[in-house]
């Protein structure tokens, strides 16, 4: 139970009331969730800020911030701790200021990709398209019904209209990610201390994937060792928090647990939960017996599936991640080039 009362007092408390989130969104550099976890080989931090707080330059944010760090314990690899390293211009003995601590000898800290990042080149999102459609045409139905499309509107005006008023995918998108964190902090709550989520409380759209969480506990009576925990993989470069680790039936399982409709489960959640176990086994955590994916769905039914990814699988997935972000990343400087010319 140590890392369940470590994960709890690691939670940044930014108070009860409306007042006291507006205040720290006007503090430069002010953070939501601050996190670290202290591991022998060095400290695992991760923060995050919505969109709209400021940064530490005073600069409003444009999309909500998210961010895992890396700081190794001892000096400066580049170096070796002593703030110099061989100077390839001229001969020894000379020396020039390391470039990895600006001369300090500290390692100080370097950004971790998170897991979901890692596997957005990776996994196929097939289905996206329809749903995404789905979600317009239905967005641009309620605008219609509400008045806000005239007969004769030009189409493409249709698109800023459904937009502006809120009710196009980019919208859905958020609301979906907003009821995965709700459903997330409602296993974190209980699990932590074993309250259950009160109906009342919740948007009625969310009923249907809270009823589903409790019957899954109910079923299953998890007996949590971490919630929310942490991990990373030093050598690959990743991270992430892990949903849960729990004792089931007197085994020991890693879960991964996401919200969907119709109760999907798709190849990304096969790959996150074992990136997870593979990170946690690196920095020293026991190994699970069994890893799995939960998922809660809007009917009040849930799914539980055995993951099929190995760590072979996940050795490919890096490789290939590892491949392709530097055609991805030099795209998105190009792309940035020629919006910025466009202007």
């Amino acid at each position: 139970m140590s890392d369940i009362i470590d994960a709890e007092l690691n939670k940044l408390v930014t108070g009860d009331s409306a007042f006291d989130e507006l205040a720290l969104a006007t503090v430069p550099g002010a953070l939501e969730i601050n996190l670290c976890r202290e591991l022998p080989e060095g400290d695992l931090f991760f923060e995050a800020a919505p969109a709209g707080w400021l940064t530490a330059d005073g600069e409003i944010r444009r999309k909500d911030h998210r961010a895992y760090y890396w700081a190794p314990t001892g000096g400066c690899p580049g170096c070796e701790g002593v703030g110099r390293v061989p100077s390839e211009k001229r001969p020894a003995p000379n020396t020039i200021q390391c470039p990895q601590c600006k001369g300090s000898g500290e390692p100080g800290r370097s950004r971790l990709v998170s897991v979901t990042t890692l596997l957005e080149p990776i996994t196929n999102k097939g289905g996206l398209p329809r749903w995404y459609e789905a979600r317009g045409i239905e967005g641009t139905v309620v605008a219609y019904q509400r008045g806000l499309i005239e007969p004769e509107v030009f189409p493409e005006d249709v698109v800023e209209i459904v937009r502006g008023a809120k009710l196009g995918a980019e919208n859905a998108r958020d609301n979906a990610a907003t009821r995965g964190l709700n459903v997330h902090a409602l296993l974190e709550e209980y699990m932590l201390t074993g309250n259950g989520p009160r109906m009342g409380e919740h948007l009625p759209e969310h009923h249907g994937y809270i009823q589903s969480l409790c019957s899954w506990l109910l079923a299953k009576d998890p007996e949590p060792e971490s919630v929310e925990q942490l991990v990373c993989s030093p050598v690959n470069r990743y991270a992430g928090r892990r949903d849960l680790v729990a004792r089931v039936d007197g085994r020991r399982i890693g879960y991964d647990a996401k919200t969907q409709e119709n109760g999907g489960i798709y190849l990304g959640a096969h790959l996150q939960v074992r990136l997870y176990e593979d990170a946690a086994v690196e920095i020293g955590d026991d190994p699970c017996d069994d890893l799995a994916i939960v998922v809660f769905a809007a009917n009040g039914e849930w799914r539980e599936m055995e993951c099929q990814a190995t760590a072979g699988t996940a050795h490919a997935a890096l490789t290939y991640y590892g491949a392709v972000r530097p055609i991805e990343s030099a795209c998105e400087g190009q792309n940035r080039i020629e919006r910025q010319a466009r202007r």
